[in-house]
């Protein structure tokens, strides 16, 4: 999830960290088994870091706008590498998420407003019962028969697997590979 939370972000993976979750604070949504993870859960962590990701920005325009002292919106930002830049005034230097939060500042009807500085994004799972997982796999085999003992041995073999986009190169294999 890590790599998923990253990626909408803008962040490096290093400067992301997953904890496990508890339904002491969450919803229960079920097991988390098989290719469920990374297709349900995984949409839902995407769905949060992109929430999380619009907050932050909201921060750090009100940031550049008190930096400037001109009015700058979120969508005039961008984030790479852990950096939040300006897109249009490439003479500001970026700021890092850090100082984006800690600016406690929002921009509201185009003014910055002070605010907590505390980001939570939210994404949910899809019910399990709305769940439907379409996988499709095919194999071909070459196999040589000894047709006086009817000993079978395969000879050759190509498993192929339609796995969409590949999230994480290790777990696809370990999930291909059983």
């Amino acid at each position: 999830f890590a790599m998923i939370v990253a990626e909408a972000l803008g962040a490096s993976l290093d400067q992301v960290r997953v904890t496990f979750p508890d339904t002491a604070f969450t919803s229960d949504t079920g097991v988390i088994a098989g290719s469920r993870g990374t297709k349900s859960v995984g949409s839902a962590v995407k769905a949060a870091a992109e929430d999380a990701r619009a907050q932050l920005l909201e921060f750090a325009a009100g940031k550049f706008t008190t930096a400037l002292k001109k009015q700058v919106t979120a969508d005039q930002l961008s984030i790479a590498n852990g950096q939040i830049s300006s897109t249009s005034d490439s003479s500001v230097k970026p700021i890092t998420f850090a100082d984006a939060v800690s600016s406690g500042f929002v921009i509201v009807d185009g003014r910055p407003i002070p605010a907590a500085a505390t980001i939570i994004g939210r994404g949910v799972v899809p019910p399990v019962t709305t769940y439907a997982q379409q996988t499709y796999a095919a194999g071909f085999y070459e196999v040589e028969v000894n047709i006086q003992t009817g000993v079978v041995r395969v000879t050759d073999a190509l498993p192929v697997h339609d796995v969409g986009k590949v999230v994480n190169p290790l777990t696809l294999t370990n999930q291909v590979q059983g």
